[in-house]
């Protein structure tokens, strides 16, 4: 969690439409209530700024961040995991 009034990721969640979650987030986490914050992050945020899910799940996706102005991917470099992202990217 970054400083008040100056967190990053914050600011660029609230601007593609999460600003409640992302106020109620902050709000535990700054009263100490981390699992509680972690608890509070919804699907829909996770799901707007990462792939995560099963293979079919990921290759629907995928073509809808081919046509977005997604310029990097990170990808862990675990088993598996860059093959897959070079099939789906490629």
């Amino acid at each position: 969690m970054g400083a008040p009034g100056a967190n990053f990721h914050r600011d660029a969640l609230a601007r593609i439409g999460f600003e409640g979650a992302v106020e109620r987030i902050e709000t535990l986490y700054r009263a100490g209530e981390r699992a509680a914050a972690a608890a509070a992050v919804p699907t829909a945020t996770v799901e707007a700024v990462a792939l995560v899910g099963p293979r079919a799940k990921l290759r629907e996706e995928a073509s809808r961040w081919r046509r977005s102005l997604l310029t990097t991917v990170l990808v862990p470099a675990r088993p598996g995991i860059l093959e897959l992202a070079a099939d789906l990217f490629a």
